[in-house]
């Protein structure tokens, strides 16, 4: 994770402070402020639009203000209001200006908001191995209240950028969702076994997918995934071709495709779905069942 030149300023300024100050122990304080600030140069394009269109919308109620329109006045009121928490009006709900306003901010507040999201996951994996490091180093000096209070710190990270755009806020997150499978997982590369009572393993792997941790079932096991949605966002799954079509029908998306069995010979699909948080059960057809993916950022099981 790259961090601007303002933002590394600020750390080393703080870090000097808090060192002048008697405070150059607090490991904690600084990691944390760390990923704050990098998380601060994520938005910082959304941020950027967003006093931009701000400026917009008050040059826009300026005039209608000016011409004596209580109605459009109090439509820009309403969006100048709700549009930094997405939620603003619809925009069939405005007049001409204020609807053209809405729709180009809505299109480029979203791709700057998913662009910013999709680096979210690598900071987080970053920041949980800091702290996890750190609170390794806290129990070996026998630091062990340094230690806990590093062990909560790593129960409220914040997985959301902390900012809204306007339509579907799951869509616009475009991040995985948080999910904790109920059946257990493997590191998901090629080489890894498949099933847990056979030897056929994995042949080639979707270079996004990696590294990910992915649920485990018997072969020929008809039994369904279960899983737990913590976080809205995409679920991710791996599924026999047959099942394609009753997937598609249910609203998964196909992104990719794998192939694995003791020579590559056999084909699965990588499967989308933005999820609610909520309890899910997914059933596929064959004797492969159905799988769950789960990020380096997600706990997993």
């Amino acid at each position: 994770m790259r961090i601007g030149f303002k933002g590394l300023a600020l750390i080393i300024v703080i870090i000097g402070f808090m060192a002048a100050d008697g405070y150059g122990q607090d490991k904690l304080e600084v990691e944390t402020l760390q990923y704050d600030v990098e998380r601060a140069e994520l938005i910082k394009p959304v941020l950027k639009l967003q006093e931009s269109y701000q400026k917009q919308l008050e040059k826009l109620r300026a005039d209608v203000r000016a011409s004596g329109s209580l109605k459009k006045t109090t439509a820009v009121d309403a969006e100048i209001q709700g549009f930094r928490s997405g939620d603003s009006p619809s925009p069939g709900d405005g007049f001409p200006e204020l609807r053209r306003l809405q729709r180009i901010y809505a299109s480029e507040a979203r791709e700057r908001h998913a662009k910013a999201a999709r680096g979210l996951p690598v900071l987080i994996d970053d920041y949980r191995e800091r702290l996890g490091d750190l609170q390794k180093e806290f129990t070996r000096a026998n630091q062990l209240e340094e230690a806990r209070k590093v062990k909560e710190a790593l129960s409220k990270i914040d997985l959301t950028l902390g900012v809204s755009v306007p339509g579907d806020p799951v869509l616009a997150l475009a991040v995985p969702a948080i999910v904790v499978p109920l059946d257990p997982t493997s590191l998901f590369q090629k080489g890894k076994t498949i099933f847990t009572n056979r030897d056929f393993s994995w042949g080639t792997i979707p270079k996004k997918f990696d590294g990910w941790r992915v649920s485990m079932q018997a072969g020929g096991n008809t039994a369904g995934s279960g899983y737990k949605v913590k976080t809205a966002g995409f679920v991710y799954s791996v599924i026999g071709t047959k099942s394609r079509d009753d997937f598609q029908k249910e609203g998964w998306k196909k992104i990719g495709e794998l192939h694995g069995g003791k020579d590559g010979e056999w084909d699965y699909l990588v499967m989308e779905k933005i999820h609610e948080p909520g309890d899910y059960l997914i059933n596929g057809k064959g004797w492969f069942a159905t799988r769950i993916l789960l990020p380096p950022s997600s706990p997993g099981k």
